[in-house]
C-alpha cells in the first residue's frame, strides 16, 4: 500500500514499502521527444510558410522580401 505525503509547494513524496520515492520529473528522453514531435514540425511549418511568402512576394509582386530590403 502506497502512502502519499505532501511536503513544500508541489513536491509529492511517496513512500512505498518503507522507501521514499522522489516525485516524477521529465527525463532527457522526454525533452528529446518533445523537441522531436513538437519543435521540429513547428520549425518545418514556419520554414514552409516563409518559403511560400518569399515566392509570393518575389514572383507575384516583384518585390523584395526580407529585413535588409526594408532597411535599405
Amino acid at each position: 500500500m502506497a502512502m502519499k505525503t505532501l511536503r513544500g509547494d508541489n513536491d509529492a513524496v511517496e513512500t512505498v514499502m518503507g522507501h521514499r520515492i522522489p516525485p516524477p520529473r521529465l527525463t532527457r528522453a522526454a525533452w528529446i521527444a518533445a523537441v522531436k514531435y513538437l519543435g521540429l514540425p513547428f520549425l518545418g511549418l514556419m520554414l514552409a510558410l516563409d518559403l511560400l511568402l518569399f515566392l509570393v512576394f518575389r514572383y507575384g509582386f516583384a518585390r523584395c522580401y526580407g529585413l535588409f530590403c526594408l532597411l535599405g
